[in-house]
């Protein structure tokens, strides 16, 4: 970790410019200016490649000396304090995502992905957990009865050759959205997996996470940066702002990636809306949804033991940032439209 007469260092886990983007946002508007962190470096390279997240999230952090670390995975989180790492998560980063699983048209249940290829992005990701614990539940064991198929072709189903690579048998079973999703049900291919069950609407799939040292003595700092991040957050919901968060992807995807896959990529399509934000709009994240993905690991043999996610989740620090947010006089217009969708979950 840093000394504390040294700049807090916080960095983003993933290398996806995605995860970039409510820290660029409150920097481009000067809300971390604005909050009282000036004093600080950031990291936005990605800290660990995600498939070793859950091995090494804290060795990175500390042979790095990192303070804060944003857009940790919960599951690597879990994995990690059961390890012995010192790590507290104080905010949330991002809710589990609402994959769509849809499979080839001889396959009408979990189960018969038994010896079958599974198409997706890359490993270590919330979509690839999900179908884990499905296989899981169906009696087939994720790690040798099915093939996985990672391809570039499989990130944020942006061309139609994910679907064609499930048309043409290449593989038996995709994520996919939008469009494409519409065009394979229409054609007859069944939505095996729907990752939009009511169970797991709120809860955090990526969480902030910072060192005893911050939680403990550089609680100020911690607290300007929640409250920049989330207000950062609020913009990338708001659909008047959709001009502004359109500019802010290309700027990010042209400066901020040597990766020439994030480069080509284009998320922000459409105006956004509050409702479908897959970021926390309040920055929280809750102890009983860490609590329940401490039981889905148990099942998956992720874990031995079971924590307590009390002892671990600071919720405090977010919680105050939020209130304290929510009572500013010059924030009343951001407030007032991001707080329906905090009252119904967010979600």
């Amino acid at each position: 970790m840093s000394g504390l007469d040294q700049p807090l260092l916080i960095a983003t886990v993933g290398y996806h410019v995605g995860h970039q983007r409510s820290i660029r946002v409150a920097e481009e508007l000067d809300y971390f200016k604005e909050e009282g962190l000036t004093d600080y470096v950031y990291d936005y390279r990605g800290l660990i490649p995600g498939p070793l997240e859950s091995e090494g999230l804290w060795l990175a952090m500390q042979e790095h000396g990192v303070d804060v670390a944003a857009g940790a995975t919960v599951e690597a989180v879990i994995a990690q304090r059961a390890r012995g790492a010192d790590l507290f998560v104080v905010g949330g980063w991002r809710y589990l995502t609402k994959p769509k699983i849809v499979s080839a048209k001889h396959i009408s249940k979990v189960a018969d992905l038994r010896g079958k290829k599974i198409g997706l992005r890359e490993l270590g990701t919330l979509t690839d957990r999900l179908i884990s614990f499905k296989l899981l539940q169906a009696g087939v064991d994720p790690r040798n009865e099915v093939q996985w198929v990672q391809h570039p072709a499989f990130a944020y189903s942006m061309t139609s050759e994910h679907a064609d690579m499930l048309r043409t048998g290449q593989v038996d079973a995709i994520q996919t959205s939008g469009k494409y999703l519409d065009e394979l049900l229409r054609e007859g291919y069944p939505l095996l997996i729907d990752g939009d069950a009511p169970e797991r609407r709120g809860r955090p799939g990526r969480v902030i996470v910072a060192t005893r040292q911050v939680v403990e003595q550089r609680e100020a700092e911690l607290s300007a940066f929640l409250r920049g991040n989330v207000r950062a957050h609020w913009v990338w919901s708001d659909p008047d702002q959709f001009e502004y968060v359109f500019g802010a992807e290309t700027r990010m995807r042209g400066n901020y990636t040597h990766n020439e896959d994030e480069r080509r990529v284009r998320v922000v399509k459409k105006a956004p809306e509050p409702a479908d934000s897959l970021m926390p709009l309040d920055g929280k994240a809750d102890a009983r949804g860490m609590q329940a993905a401490i039981e889905e690991m148990l099942t998956l043999g992720e874990i031995a033991e079971r924590l307590d996610a009390a002892e671990f989740v600071r919720g405090d620090f977010m919680e105050r940032a939020f209130a304290e947010l929510c009572l500013r006089p010059s924030l009343k217009d951001a407030v007032a439209k991001i707080l329906p969708y905090v009252s119904s979950g967010g979600r």
